[in-house]
């Protein structure tokens, strides 16, 4: 089911294995948001994501996002992406560290399939991107800046979908 939190309450709770489709720009801000089964749509929403002091934690269920999923997308302090379980699945670009600090983990059986797999911006912000395990399939991993970032790789299996040359860019 479904807990959001906003840092003042209950937004959207759910039992079972609906289906949450946010419209427009969403993000956890200053909260948790915990996916443990059914499936969360963002499509076609030009910004969503983990706004800084957020924290999205996913253990089961399926994320759908047909546009950028930021996390550090604004905000005051670090943002926190936890994908232990389930399926995320972005056609666009999963960025960690975008316009706030930062945490990506990957762990457990968590199964991700994305085009990029990006990091940083123009700005020094701290990002953490600790791949425990699950499996990744995606096209590369982009480097979109100078943040200072480290990669722990730690179990995750990382597999490319593409011919690019450029799988693992720098800034």
């Amino acid at each position: 089911g479904f807990n959001a939190l906003n840092g003042n309450g209950t937004v959207k709770s759910s039992t079972g294995s609906g289906s949450l489709t946010p419209t427009g720009n969403s993000s956890v801000s200053g909260g948790t948001l915990t996916l443990q089964s059914g499936t969360l749509n963002y499509n076609g929403a030009t910004a969503t994501g983990v706004a800084g002091g957020g924290t999205f934690s996913q253990t089961g269920g399926t994320v759908n996002s047909g546009s950028y999923f930021a996390n550090g997308n604004g905000g005051s302090g670090t943002a926190n992406l936890n994908i232990s379980g389930g399926s995320f699945i972005n056609t666009a670009e999963l960025l960690n560290g975008f316009s706030s600090p930062g945490n990506l983990t990957v762990s457990g059986t968590a199964s991700l399939n994305l085009n990029f797999l990006s990091f940083g911006d123009s700005t020094a912000r701290n990002v953490t991107i600790a791949l425990n395990g699950g499996t990744i399939l995606m096209k590369l991993f982009n480097n979109r800046g100078s943040s200072p970032t480290t990669i722990y790789f730690n179990g995750t299996k990382i597999q490319g979908n593409s011919t690019q040359t450029g799988f693992l860019n720098t800034a």
